[in-house]
């Protein structure tokens, strides 16, 4: 009877609307999840872009100058030819930078009923982890200021959590409220 009433014990602690357990679930989902990429959807190389189009070649000069890309100039074409280099294959045609590791939960919403389960929403610190070389790189810092600021090591996110069988889980179905 004593080790039954241990037992859900437990179970309860995980189920408590509670920092440790909202972080745990946040990370849960953000391991399984590495996704902190430079870009939404991937894109294809080789790429050729016009040089009237000079944002889209300030992204990919910067690229270059961080060693992902190879830049050739066609002048009788007015086009830009981008390719990956050994270096930029193994970032994929998003450019993933590694994923979140949440350091701090700072506060959290009173519970609510969202599709028959309680949810709150998350407000945390976090850090990225398995972080290659490149996204150090001060230039793509400046020419991606997302990058710099996820890279930081003391950048904010939100998301919603919501009750799960055994404790708390951060939805995903289509793509998950984070910021």
């Amino acid at each position: 009877m004593l080790f039954t009433v241990a037992i859900s014990g437990c179970n309860r602690k995980k189920t408590e609307a509670s920092n440790e357990n909202f972080k745990r679930a946040i990370n849960a989902y953000f391991y399984n999840h590495r996704d902190e990429c430079l870009f939404t959807t991937a894109r294809k190389f080789p790429d050729e872009v016009k040089v009237a189009e000079k944002s889209e070649m300030k992204d990919m000069d910067a690229l270059a100058k961080a060693g992902m890309l190879k830049r050739t100039e066609d002048g009788a074409f007015q086009l830009v030819r981008y390719e990956l280099t050994p270096l930029g294959t193994r970032a994929t045609g998003r450019f993933c930078f590694g994923h979140r590791d949440v350091t701090s939960v700072d506060s959290f919403t009173p519970l609510r009923i969202e599709d028959k389960r309680k949810a709150s929403d998350v407000t945390y610190h976090y850090r990225i982890v398995d972080a290659p070389v490149w996204a150090q790189d001060e230039n793509l810092k400046k020419q991606f200021p997302e990058l710099a600021r996820k890279t930081s090591g003391n950048a904010e996110g939100k998301t919603t959590v919501m009750s799960a069988y055994e404790g708390w889980e951060v939805p995903d179905y289509g793509k998950p409220v984070i910021e």
